[in-house]
């Protein structure tokens, strides 16, 4: 299989940084704080989503009078902490290595998260990663979250590249509907969701890590630069 690559669009939080076990355990030191009941299944209810989105999904599960917009913000700051016990983010494995062999082919690098603007840049900065990217766009930017494809139609634009000569890289379900919204190639590197039989069955692959993304690329695309 071959056709024109110019353009690969990386998700952030699950896909790049291991930031949704972090955010997860945040909210459950959150929980412990405050006394409320939080489990891996409310997490994986809004992953993918920007605030707004998980807001809606706090309130449905604690209730419209729970204080959920200051428990999430509160729960960024807990974040944070995690990071400086941690001192790093968490780079998923491959990644690196993966930005490198697609940067020196000259193809277009894009980050497209559900995450704030300002957060994803303070994360790859961290890093140490921010400059193989050619353009960066956050939830708090567009004005639906995923599973709509702005977020994706967005770099696609930017870069004056046409949707079918992308290729969206994404862990959720919400990015997986998004990039085939899109009419987007997505690849789907799974972290807290298991691949739903959608995704399974359409998805250009589902790979455990992005080794075998930086192989598949390798092997199966003729890559222009």
């Amino acid at each position: 299989m071959s056709r024109k690559l110019e353009l690969v669009i990386f998700d952030m939080d699950g896909l790049m940084f291991d930031t949704e076990r972090i955010g997860h355990e945040a909210w459950e030191r959150l929980a412990e704080k405050y006394h409320f009941s939080y489990t891996i299944d409310i997490t994986k209810r809004y992953i993918g989503k920007n605030f707004d989105a998980i807001v809606k999904v706090l309130k449905s599960e604690f209730g419209e009078d729970a204080p959920v917009e200051k428990w999430h913000m509160e729960s960024w700051d807990i974040r944070k902490q995690i990071y400086t016990e941690r001192g790093t983010l968490g780079k998923k494995p491959g990644l690196v290595e993966l930005l490198t062999y697609l940067k020196e082919l000259n193809i277009n690098l894009a980050v497209a998260s559900s995450s704030k603007h300002a957060d994803i840049m303070h994360h790859i900065n961290h890093e140490g990663i921010s400059h193989f990217f050619d353009f960066v766009i956050g939830g708090d930017q567009v004005k639906e979250s995923k599973p709509n494809p702005d977020i994706f139609l967005a770099p696609c634009k930017a870069l004056n590249v046409a949707p079918e000569n992308a290729m969206v890289l994404e862990d959720s379900y919400n990015g997986f509907l998004a990039a085939r919204s899109a009419g987007i190639p997505v690849i789907v590197v799974p972290d807290l969701l298991d691949p739903a039989e959608d995704v399974l069955e359409h998805a250009e692959r589902v790979f455990p890590s992005l080794h075998e993304v930086k192989a598949y690329l390798e092997t199966f695309f003729c890559l222009v630069p």
